[in-house]
């Protein structure tokens, strides 16, 4: 009984060790990065809200679509994730696929919204509300971009090596970020929707 739960520990601790690759933590001290930067704009956009000048910025049902695109993107990611573990390569690459379709999609639509936007007069500069909508929907969309390049990469390499196993450890990194893009999104589309000026003094208890 014993022998087996030693056995059984290091099992667990081998298969840690082997998920905790360099490239695992540079991808989780990444996230780290940003997820704190991006806290600190999401309070930065509370506090502003209790200024005089605020005028809240009417959201277009083009940002639902778009969140849509993000998730029907990082599902297709995680089903390529799958499929590269199990070394079904048609299915890799149709995954992949739609992974980049609906990635695009997604930052086709939020360009939507902006020039929606622009189109009624809601430009950066006319109120501190339009200022931190594009700074928040360009921020992330630029780093849904950068993991774009790094999935194109990871692609490419597949293609020339031919061998799903030595592109699986990079594609589960890529749904790994993909999730991560995927949850902050959500968390901003629901700040930028739905946080009023009257909410955030509720939370901090001002009258």
């Amino acid at each position: 009984m014993e022998t087996s739960m030693r056995t059984s520990g290091r099992g667990r601790l081998g298969r840690a060790c082997r998920e905790s690759t360099p490239e695992s933590v540079a991808l989780s001290v990444f996230i780290g990065v940003v997820g704190v930067l991006f806290s600190l704009l999401i309070v930065a956009y509370a506090m502003r809200m209790r200024t005089g000048d605020w005028r809240t910025l009417p959201v277009p049902w083009q940002l639902g679509l778009s969140t849509a695109m993000l998730i029907l993107s990082s599902a297709s990611l995680q089903w390529a994730s799958v499929a590269a573990r199990r070394g079904e390569r048609k299915s890799l690459n149709k995954a992949l696929l739609a992974t980049g379709v609906f990635a695009v999609a997604f930052l086709a639509s939020q360009l939507w919204v902006w020039q929606r936007l622009v189109e009624f007069g809601y430009l950066a500069s006319a109120n501190p509300a339009n200022g931190f909508f594009y700074l928040i929907t360009g921020l992330h969309g630029l780093h849904l971009v950068g993991g774009l390049v790094a999935l194109g990469r990871t692609v490419a390499h597949s293609r020339l090596s031919g061998a799903v196993a030595r592109t699986r450890a990079s594609i589960a990194l890529c749904a790994r970020y993909w999730h991560f893009l995927l949850a902050l999104w959500l968390v901003l589309y629901a700040a930028l929707s739905f946080l009023t000026p009257a909410i955030v003094a509720f939370i901090c208890g001002a009258s």
